[in-house]
């Protein structure tokens, strides 16, 4: 998966399932409230974050496939679209399905080490 290169709905299903996962785990509280990753995901496209590289957690328990933990790494469109050499600006989202964990998300600028002369 490419950085620079926006991940389509079908890729983001090939490289990690849970994301369209549409219901809690079946153990989760009353008191949880899911929010599908895809939707989070099509809000932030809403925003001009598109993602560009996703991660699935494995499960040791078969009867949790669907419902691990995920992380999406978003760049912006102008930076996709005019990529500066200089910096990079990443949004990632953090999320699983089970009651205990929730969504995390953390924004980052990255520089590029100095170029030694």
């Amino acid at each position: 998966m490419s950085a620079l290169h926006p991940l389509t709905n079908e890729e983001l299903m090939e490289y990690a399932p849970s994301l369209f996962t549409n219901q809690p785990y079946h153990k989760a509280s009353n008191k949880y409230h899911f929010i599908p990753t895809i939707e989070v995901i099509n809000e932030l496209r809403a925003h001009k974050w598109h993602p560009v590289n996703v991660q699935e957690a494995g499960v040791r328990n078969i009867e949790k496939i669907g419902y691990q933990r995920h992380l999406v790494r978003f760049r912006h469109l102008d930076d996709l679209i005019n990529p500066q050499k200089m910096q990079l600006s990443f949004y990632c989202l953090t999320h699983t399905t089970e009651q205990r964990h929730s969504v995390s998300a953390q924004a980052s600028t990255a520089l590029p080490a100095p170029t030694v002369w």
